[in-house]
């Protein structure tokens, strides 16, 4: 029987075999490998809505602040959730307090078009 990824443990989902028979990186491993492909790539990430998307905004936040590194190659933070973006901002401005790196990152909510 097939559970829906919400339903799995970090280790269930980095076990499953994609298409091509690799295993989806982490975002960490993703973020590395924008180092090493140079200065040039800014990647933009976007939190989904979900039962753990306040703690999600604060891991994020602390991988971030934690590896100065990766936290080059992101050019942008963004949700369609109101709370998601408050709670990343929040703990993203308390961790620099009056020192907020000059590549920071563009804290985005995002808004859809109901036309």
């Amino acid at each position: 029987a097939f559970l829906p990824v919400t339903e799995l443990t970090l280790d269930q989902v980095s076990a499953l075999p994609l298409k091509n028979g690799t295993h989806a990186p982490l975002l960490e491993e993703v973020l590395r490998t924008a180092v090493r492909t140079g200065p040039h790539s800014g990647l933009v990430i976007e939190i989904k809505s979900g039962a753990d998307s306040g703690e999600v905004a604060a891991v994020l936040c602390r991988l971030l602040v934690e590896n100065p590194v990766l936290l080059q190659r992101v050019s942008v933070v963004m949700s369609f959730d109101m709370y998601i973006i408050h709670n990343f901002k929040k703990f993203f401005d308390a961790a620099f307090e009056n020192d907020m790196p000059p590549n920071a990152p563009k804290i985005l909510l995002l808004t859809r078009n109901w036309d």
